[in-house]
Formats: structure tokens, sequence, C-alpha cells
């Protein structure tokens, strides 16, 4: 997979350049004691605020002293700027999330079964993949309990081959994007959050063999719930998870009940051999 960084430092970098040509003592504070954003904002800005007395010290003329001013000046509206827009941009999705909401209370889920399978396919296109994890969670609710039918070695070959590597896949695809993300500086560096499922995914949470039928269960799950609610710190790191849980559900939603050896197909076969049973007697 290919993921592109989502940052972009190109809006008011061209007035930053020009300020440094001012000030070649500009360095970025990273460290304070009892640090907090708030203050790190405030020194990293009050660091760029122009210094007359500095100016003068160094022979520069007032129009140059005068053009220094004004580059911060519009660094800083540039900059903020960018900020507010973005606060913006947050309030429009929450109105649309909001208006989402509300369609989605006015769909009557029950009415779409009885519709045929086509033209479901075609309202799914245009449902969120939240929405489609929720219809598929409720529908399926009782998914867990069917599975316990399989015996334990098909259960294991599914949990092996097909859940424990798709989510393998979808934590290295996380690891590229996020090193694609940082500094070359920091690529060695294990991206750690502690929210994140990548944190929490060790032998321990998702081990390659489990010791029962019920904990292969329990952990196919489990996978399938820390993908689906996996935090919006960035947006393309919880896509790739939140897409993955789709995957996942309609997977083993195949294997329960529409594949050979699912739920329905063999009560179609016990049924065929209790009515061979009446027919012959």
């Amino acid at each position: 997979m290919e993921y592109n960084p989502v940052d972009n430092y190109e809006n008011g970098l061209t007035e930053y350049n020009k300020i440094k040509n001012y000030d070649t003592r500009m360095l970025p504070i990273t460290y304070i004691k009892n640090n907090t954003i708030h203050k790190l904002i405030h020194k990293n800005m009050g660091s760029l605020v122009p210094n007359v007395e500095y100016g003068k010290y160094k022979n520069m003329l007032r129009c140059e002293m005068d053009d220094w001013i004004n580059n911060v000046e519009e660094y800083i509206k540039n900059v903020s700027g960018y900020f507010l827009e973005m606060c913006e941009s947050e309030r429009k999705k929450l109105i649309q999330y909001q208006r989402e909401e509300e369609k989605t209370d006015e769909l009557n889920m029950d009415n779409i079964e009885a519709l045929p399978d086509v033209l479901k396919k075609k309202i799914f296109k245009y449902m969120t993949v939240e929405d489609q994890l929720m219809y598929y969670t409720k529908k399926y609710c009782n998914i867990c309990v069917d599975f316990e039918s399989f015996k334990v070695a098909f259960i294991r070959k599914l949990y092996t081959n097909i859940f424990y590597n798709r989510l393998e896949r979808c934590i290295v695809s996380q690891n590229m994007y996020i090193m694609k993300v940082y500094d070359e500086r920091y690529q060695q560096r294990k991206f750690h959050n502690k929210n994140s499922l990548l944190s929490r995914y060790d032998g321990s949470n998702f081990p390659k063999n489990a010791s029962s039928k019920k904990h292969y269960i329990y952990s196919i799950k489990t996978m399938i719930n820390e993908c689906a609610n996996v935090p919006p710190l960035n947006k393309t790191i919880q896509t790739i998870f939140v897409n993955e849980a789709l995957r996942m559900i309609k997977t083993l939603i195949y294997f329960v009940y529409y594949s050979e050896f699912g739920v329905n197909k063999k009560n179609k076969k016990k049924e065929r051999k209790i009515c061979k049973g009446v027919n012959k007697k």
C-alpha cells in the first residue's frame, strides 16, 4: 500500500525564510521545564518577534528593520490564518456528521433487508464504513456463538491464514506510513501511542496459536473490535484499520453462514437426511 504524508509546511514558509535572513540566532525551542504545548507556542512565537536593539547592533538600516517587522507580522497572519481555516473545516465536518446521523436515524434497516441483494449492494456504497460495520454487527450479533459449531482445526486455519495475517499486514502498512511521515532521522524510532492498536499488538494479545477454540474466536472478535475502534488520531491510519475491520467481519460472515462449511449449509444437509429418513419410513 502507498500512503502519502498528510503534513504540509508550505504555508508561511516564504515569510519564514525571509525572517531567518534578518536573525540567524533563531532556533526552535523544544523543551521547557514543566512543558506544555501552550508554553512551547508562546516561547517559539516570541522568539520570532523582531529585536530592534539587535538590528542596530548588526548595523541594519531602518528600512531593513521595518521589512523585518512586516515579514514577521505577515508570517504570523498566514500561519494563524491557516490553522483558523483548519478549525473551520472541522466545524463543517461536525455539521456534516450531524446531517449523516440524522439521515442514518431516518434509514430503516428492516426495510432494506426486504430489498433484493443487488439494490442492497448499491445502498451500501453510499453508507459510511462505520455504518456498514454497525449494520453487520447488529444483523449477525450471534455469529461468534454459531462459529463455535466449527471444528477447532478449521477455526485455527481461518485465524492463522486469514485474520492474523490481515492484522499483521495492516500494522505493517501503518508502520510504512508513519516512516514516510516522520523525518529520516527518526525512521528507526518505533511509533508509540498508548491508544493505538500497534502498542497493544504483541504475542499476549493476539497469539499466533491459541490454547482452545474459544480463545481463537475471542481473538478474532477482539481483532475486529480493535480495528473498528482505532482512535482517529490520524485519519489515514484510522482508515486502514476500519476498512480492514469491515473486510474481517464480511469474511467471518461468509465462512460461518454462506461457505460450503457454513451453518446454513450444515442445516440443509441435516434437513435432507431427516427428509430421507422420513421418506424411507
